[in-house]
């Protein structure tokens, strides 16, 4: 099993657990699930990574200490989504039009903040990578950000219209 498939089994795994809409459970509890299965990926896209970039020595120390600063970055974006995702949990039963506008909003916001964060990067991976491992880096990203956002979106109700008043 090449590492790319071995990550994509553990996430699923990781995935299989219930979905924030789908369950009654407090915040903070679903904040650390959420932290603790952030951690687990994290670790993975690190060992996904590093089979996959190929880097020489050289290379190795400047990428990863930049890597280190992007996953920071990448987290307080995430957060955004992730409260996006609990804010769904605790209300996708009693949805409102103000709350869905609400959370599509700040969705859109996420991805606004992504797309700078890659484009942040992508001008520094350029200053020490060759532009094919640039170019490798991102793939691998989309590969296991599209892994990561099939799963979410398989496991998440799609939201209903507000009840009729």
């Amino acid at each position: 099993m090449t590492r790319g498939k071995l990550f994509i089994a553990l996430l699923l795994c990781l995935l299989a657990l219930p979905a924030p809409a789908q369950q009654n459970v407090r915040e903070p509890d679903l904040r650390s699930k959420m932290a603790a299965a952030r951690d687990v990926l994290e670790k993975e896209r690190r060992i996904v990574l590093a089979g996959e970039m190929n880097l020489t020595d050289e290379e190795r120390d400047k990428f990863w200490q930049l890597f280190n600063e992007y996953i920071q970055d990448r987290q307080k974006v995430n957060d955004v989504r992730v409260d996006v995702i609990i804010r769904y949990s605790e209300t996708y039963r009693t949805m409102t039009n103000e709350i869905a506008k609400s959370l599509i909003d700040d969705r859109f916001r996420y991805e606004r903040e992504m797309v700078k964060l890659r484009e942040k990067y992508l001008k520094r991976l350029r200053r020490i990578l060759p532009e094919t491992k640039v170019a490798r880096f991102f793939q691998v990203e989309s590969k296991m950000d599209a892994a990561l956002d099939y799963n979410l979106a398989a496991s998440i109700p799609v939201i209903q219209d507000p009840p009729a008043r």
